[in-house]
C-alpha cells in the first residue's frame, strides 16, 4: 500500500523535482554560511565575510518558505486527487465486501484525506528534504572542524531523539489515561448528585471504596506522569552537559583550534539536534498513520491501476471469460457497445457482482481475456470512463448536496436537475439518519447524472423503490445515457422494450452463461 500512496506523491514530477532543487540551494547557502562563518576570524576584511554569511542566511529563510508553500501545495494536490480516487472506490464497489456496517474509515472522507496529508504525504516530502540537509551540514561541519567530533555528535543526536520519541509516546499514553480515568470519576459523581434512588448504608459503603479506588488511580497516573516528564527534562539536561564537556574536551585538546571553528562546532551541535529530532518526528508521523493507511488498503484493494488512459471506449468484449467465486462460475462471449443500452435479467447478486468487478478492473477472469477497443482491460484505467453503482453504493453521513457532488464544490447550476419534486424532498435532509430506503437511492441515481460517465452499469438501483418512482427513473436512466446496463431481477414488459439489448444468465449444468433474448 506504500508505494500505492507513494504514487500521489512521485506522480506530481514538476513539484517534486522544484521541491528537490529548492533544497539543494538550501543546503548551498546553509554549507556557504558554515564556511564563511569559519572564515570570520581568519581573514582581515570581516565585513565581507558577515554581508555573505547574512545574505546566505537571508536567502535560505526565503528559499526555506517557498520549499515549504512547495510541499504544502503538493498535500493539497494529494487531497484532491486521493478524494477522487477513494470516492470512485467507495461508490463502485459493493459494501457488503467491505462491512459497511464497521466503516474502517471515517464517515466524513475528507477528513481522511487530510489526515493522511498531514501524517503521511507532508512528513513524506519534509523527510526527503531534511535527510538532504542534514547531510549537507554533517558534510560541512565535519569539513570545516573534523569528522571525528562531528560524528559523535550526530550519533549522540539520533539516540537521544529517539528515546525522547519513546518517552513523549508513553507520556502521551499516561495522559490519556489520566484523562479517562478522570472522565470516570466526573461521570461517578454526576451520576451521584443526579441520582434519586435511596441508598442503604451498605451500597454507601460500596459507593466509598469505589471512589476511594478512582482517587488512588487517578493520583497513580499523575504521580507516574510527573515521572516521565521529570525524566524527559533531566535527559535533556544530561545530553547539553554530555556535548558541552565533549566539546570543551576536544577544544582543550586541540589548542590549534581556531574560533570560527568553535562556533561551527557548537553552532552544529543546535542544528544537528533540530533537523534529527525533526527528521525523528516525521519518520514517528509515518508510522504513526500506517493503521489508516492500512484501512485505505482495505478500500482499494491490492491492484495498481495502469496510467493509460482510454479517450473514448468504443466497445468491451468479453471473449470466452470464465469468473470464478466460492459459489457460482459465469461464462461470458460476448461484447457490449457503448452506444447501446442493455439489460441483463438475473436473480443471482453474486453472479452480477462478478460481472460488475470484472468491469471495474477488480476482478480478473480465470480464463478468456476482456477487451477494451480491442486492446486487453489490463493496459487501462477506466476509473473516469466507466462507473458501477449499486443499490448499496455508499451513502456520507452529510447533506443530500455533499452525498450528490461528492464534497466537490460545483454551483447549484452545475448539478444536472433530476425531477424538481425529488429535489425538493432531499434538500433539506442533511444526516444519514433522516434518509430513507428511497432516498438514498434517489441520492445514488443523482450522482450517477452529476459523474456523466461515458458508461454507466447499474445494479438493482430501482427495485426497492415503489413502482411508479421506479419506472420514472429507470426510463429517465434509458433517454439520459446512450451506454448503459441496467441489472435487474425482474422488470416490467413495458420499460424492457425501451432497452436495444435485453440478455440473461441462466444457470445451466452448474454454470451460469449470458445469453441474448
Amino acid at each position: 500500500m506504500r508505494e500505492y500512496m507513494n504514487k500521489y506523491i512521485f506522480r506530481e514530477k514538476i513539484n517534486l523535482l522544484m521541491q528537490i532543487l529548492l533544497t539543494i540551494l538550501l543546503s548551498c547557502f546553509l554549507a556557504v554560511a558554515i564556511v564563511f562563518t569559519k572564515r570570520l576570524f581568519e581573514v582581515q576584511n570581516k565585513t565581507f565575510t558577515l554581508i555573505v554569511i547574512s545574505a546566505s542566511l537571508i536567502l535560505f529563510a526565503g528559499i526555506n518558505y517557498l520549499k515549504d508553500r512547495t510541499i504544502y501545495n503538493m498535500g493539497l494536490l494529494f487531497v484532491e486527487g486521493f478524494k477522487q480516487d477513494l470516492f470512485h472506490n467507495v461508490i463502485s464497489q459493493n459494501f457488503y465486501e467491505i462491512q459497511q456496517k464497521e466503516k474502517t474509515f471515517s464517515n466524513d472522507i475528507t477528513s481522511t484525506s487530510l489526515y493522511l496529508k498531514e501524517y503521511y504525504v507532508i512528513p513524506t516530502l519534509e523527510l526527503i528534504s531534511d535527510a538532504i540537509l542534514l547531510a549537507v551540514v554533517f558534510i560541512t561541519a565535519g569539513y570545516c572542524v573534523s569528522f571525528i567530533p562531528v560524528s559523535i555528535i550526530t550519533v549522540g543526536v539520533l539516540i537521544f531523539s529517539l528515546i525522547n520519541v519513546r518517552i513523549d509516546k508513553s507520556i502521551l499514553e499516561k495522559k490519556t489515561n489520566t484523562s479517562n480515568l478522570r472522565k470516570r470519576y466526573v461521570y461517578f459523581l454526576d451520576d451521584m448528585l443526579n441520582s434519586k434512588k435511596v441508598i442503604n448504608s451498605k451500597a454507601n459503603k460500596a459507593l466509598e471504596v469505589v471512589h476511594s479506588k478512582l482517587i488512588e488511580d487517578i493520583s497513580e497516573k499523575v504521580i507516574e506522569l510527573d515521572k516521565e516528564e521529570l525524566t524527559k527534562y533531566n535527559l535533556k539536561l544530561l545530553f547539553i552537559g554530555v556535548y558541552f564537556i565533549i566539546s570543551l574536551i576536544y577544544i582543550i585538546k586541540q589548542p590549534n583550534i581556531k574560533t570560527g571553528e568553535v562556533i561551527i562546532l557548537i553552532s552544529s551541535i543546535m542544528l544537528l539536534h533540530h533537523m534529527i529530532k525533526k527528521i525523528v518526528k516525521e519518520r514517528s508521523m509515518i508510522v504513526q498513520s500506517e493503521q489508516k493507511v492500512f484501512e485505505m488498503e482495505e478500500i482499494f484493494g491490492n491492484q495498481e491501476k495502469p496510467d493509460k488512459i482510454v479517450d473514448h471506449i468504443k466497445d468491451i468484449e468479453f471473449r470466452d471469460v470464465k469468473l470464478y467465486s466460492s459459489n457460482v462460475k459465469v461464462k461470458i462471449n460476448y461484447t457490449f457497445y457503448t452506444d447501446k443500452k442493455y439489460l441483463i435479467i438475473c436473480d443471482n447478486d453474486e453472479v452480477v457482482n462478478l460481472l460488475a468487478k470484472s468491469f471495474i478492473q477488480t476482478l480478473s477472469p480465470q480464463s478468456g481475456m476482456i477487451l477494451v477497443n480491442n486492446e486487453p482491460i489490463e493496459e487501462f484505467d477506466l476509473s473516469s470512463n466507466m462507473l458501477v453503482t449499486y443499490d448499496e453504493s455508499y451513502i456520507f453521513d452529510t447533506d443530500f448536496r455533499n452525498n450528490v457532488t461528492l464534497f466537490n464544490s460545483f454551483p447549484d447550476k452545475k448539478i444536472p436537475p433530476l425531477l424538481k419534486i425529488f429535489d425538493e424532498e432531499l434538500t433539506s435532509k442533511q444526516r444519514y439518519s433522516e434518509y430513507s430506503d428511497r432516498d438514498k437511492n434517489l441520492i445514488r441515481y443523482k450522482r450517477i447524472i452529476n459523474q456523466d460517465s461515458e458508461f454507466n452499469m447499474v445494479v438493482n438501483l430501482f427495485e426497492n423503490l415503489d413502482e411508479n418512482t421506479g419506472n420514472i427513473l429507470l426510463e429517465d436512466f434509458i433517454l439520459r445515457f446512450n451506454g448503459s446496463i441496467y441489472c435487474a431481477k425482474n422488470i416490467h414488459p413495458f420499460i424492457k422494450e425501451k432497452f436495444d439489448e435485453v440478455l440473461y444468465v441462466k444457470n445451466i449444468d452448474s454454470d451460469y452463461l449470458l445469453v441474448q433474448e
